[in-house]
């Protein structure tokens, strides 16, 4: 784990005291075991777990923005990209994306809001020629 920052390594290897320890509780920084498994696996992989859920990815989101492990922080940030399937979603992780300074994650977010704004002016030009055509005809037909 100690490559996946400075801090870690700092910690881990240099003259902190947990630097002695065997186990090192990290559960007081808001990481559940599964986090704090999913982590440690990914310091030997390189790669997330494609079974985690969107809120074990904002977790360790959080944890690897707090310590700075950006390529934890980026390999969560491309997964959480992959859950935006609704404007409602684009709106739910858009203020984690903010909050976090995850750019991938916010670049989702607002393409998917951009697409529904899309499709709302599309509607509504349709919908305004399809009534345009209707006073047309309605028009020629009371001719």
């Amino acid at each position: 784990m100690a490559a996946l920052s400075s801090p870690f390594n700092a910690m881990l290897n240099g003259c902190f005291s947990e630097s002695l320890l065997q186990d090192i509780d990290l559960l007081e920084n808001d990481i559940s075991p599964l986090g704090m498994k999913t982590i440690a696996q990914f310091s030997q992989t390189g790669s997330l777990n494609d079974t985690l859920s969107p809120e074990a990815l904002l977790e360790i989101l959080v944890f690897a923005n707090r310590f700075f492990c950006e390529r934890l922080k980026d390999a969560c940030d491309r997964k959480l990209s992959s859950f935006i399937s609704s404007r409602q979603d684009a709106i739910d992780f858009m203020e984690c994306a903010l909050e976090e300074n995850s750019h991938v994650l916010a670049a989702s977010c607002l393409q998917r809001l951009a697409f529904h704004q899309l499709i709302r002016l599309i509607r509504n030009c349709v919908m305004g020629l399809i009534h345009q055509q209707h006073n047309y005809l309605n028009n020629i037909a009371d001719e």
